[in-house]
């Protein structure tokens, strides 16, 4: 069969409201896609910090103890981690290394200081209260260039215990009490690292508690470990972000479905011929109120009995139940009220309403 020869599909029959709201239906989801696509295509910035250059600084000691002549140790110097004796120790030896290095070249420099501390506290249950602090300052320097990205310095002190023993006890003289000690090695200090992206100043310090017994005894030294200060600068830096693919597609479905909305409307609808717009109206009353009223098979007579026009089919049925009288209708071929007609029958007149005609 050709073409020609076929039947064209039958269109679906709606009303015009509802072929407008289809029409007005798809030209709202078009207005949505276009605001959407608009939305998802203005430019996004995203803020991201970016490393331009990273740096340490590392402060660190190690230490020997120097023995009197004795018959106990076969060597004069005794290295890390052991115990000691306070009566046979009499300099305790330490070397400060301090490094700072950068991710780049950069010129980094610095000083340091290094100095004893020597205290006097009372304590008072946890409460440390200090009585007496003396520094007495024994090096200082500057970091010294090792690479074009760092700096370091190493510097060996000498502790002689005898003479800070005999410094502690001096003050105990002078107060004309005993008060309980402290005694401290500290290094601290300042890295200075300049470089393309900026100049950036790091203080670093390292501290040993030492021992300094009144009368003899056994000690250890707890060193502590490295000391590390890390730093870095920065810089914020905005870039644009692709469009969102899935806002895209979203609003993409969303006008797509919008213009299926309106060519279904004008292509594949008509509008209700008035005969079918009174059915469907008929049919709209039958299903609202049909059950609140009765069918007859033949209109009653009138009897010469006036007929009043009812405005709607709310007030005729509110009529019918203050009267407690039926609500009727005659059923056409479809079952539907013939000539849109419906009524109420009483001794007096006949009330009627009439469906409007399209």
């Amino acid at each position: 069969m050709s073409e020609k020869g076929k039947k064209a599909r039958p269109k679906a029959a709606v009303s015009a409201r509802g072929q407008r709201r289809c029409i007005l239906g798809g030209a709202g989801l078009l207005i949505l896609c276009a605001a959407g696509l608009i939305y998802a295509l203005l430019p996004r910035y995203r803020q991201t910090e970016r490393t331009l250059y990273s740096y340490d600084v590392t402060a660190e000691a190690s230490y020997r103890v120097h023995m009197l002549e004795n018959s106990l140790y076969p060597t004069e110097w005794l290295e890390e981690g052991g115990v000691y004796s306070s009566a046979l120790a009499d300099v305790i030896e330490f070397t400060f290394r301090v490094d700072a290095h950068g991710s780049a070249p950069a010129k980094i420099s610095g000083d340091y200081r290094i100095s004893a501390v020597l205290e006097g506290y009372q304590s008072s249950g946890e409460e440390k209260k200090t009585v007496y602090k003396t520094e007495y300052p024994l090096a200082e320097g500057t970091l010294a260039s090792i690479s074009d990205s760092g700096a370091g310095a190493e510097k060996t002190v000498h502790l002689p215990l005898d003479q800070y023993r005999q410094q502690s006890d001096a003050a105990d003289f002078a107060l004309g009490l005993s008060v309980s000690r402290a005694f401290s090695l500290e290094l601290s200090g300042t890295a200075r690292i300049n470089t393309a992206h900026g100049e950036r100043q790091e203080d670093f310090s390292y501290a040993v508690a030492l021992p300094l017994p009144k009368n003899p005894t056994l000690f250890e030294l707890q060193k502590p470990e490295p000391v590390q200060r890390f730093g870095v600068i920065t810089k914020m830096e905005e870039s644009r972000l692709p469009p969102s693919f899935e806002l895209l597609a979203a609003f993409g479905a969303m006008g797509a479905a919008g213009i299926a909305l309106i060519l279904f409307a004008r292509l594949f609808t008509r509008r209700l011929t008035p005969q079918e717009e009174e059915r469907t109206a008929r049919e709209k009353l039958k299903r609202k109120y049909g059950g609140r009223m009765i069918r007859l098979a033949r209109p009653p007579e009138h009897g010469g009995r006036a007929c009043v026009p009812v405005s709607d089919m709310d007030g005729l049925l509110a009529m019918a139940e203050e009267m407690r009288l039926p609500a009727c209708y005659c059923a056409d071929m479809q079952g539907l009220p013939q000539d849109g007609l419906c009524f109420v029958v009483t001794p007096e007149c006949v009330y009627e309403y009439r469906l409007p005609d399209s």
